[in-house]
């Protein structure tokens, strides 16, 4: 198992920055494509832990939108993972013909 490589203080400081700044915009953005309030928490947090692994994240122009593209590929990843829910019906009892 290979170790990431720790960022360097000023890279963390602006990660910092662009959570403070795009954490709620994301948050929010989450929530409207999943309609769960755990969730949107879950995959948020989750689009800044991976924005944070990129690196060089300097040479990125739109953080927002890059954390959306993030956030929404979460989004669907987490939905093709998740087991197909069915809709059980109840069954009316049958007729009983005398």
């Amino acid at each position: 198992m290979t170790a990431q490589p720790a960022n360097p203080p000023d890279a963390d400081r602006r990660v910092d920055q662009i959570y403070r700044a795009h954490f709620r915009t994301i948050w929010r953005y989450v929530r409207g494509l999943t309609r769960n309030l755990d969730l949107a928490s879950e995959l948020a947090q989750e689009s800044f832990v991976r924005f944070a692994r990129l690196g060089n994240i300097s040479e990125v122009d739109s953080p927002e939108a890059y954390l959306k593209v993030i956030a929404r590929n979460l989004v669907r990843d987490h939905a093709d993972s998740a087991p197909q829910r069915s809709v059980r019906c109840k069954r009316s009892k049958s007729p009983t013909f005398s």
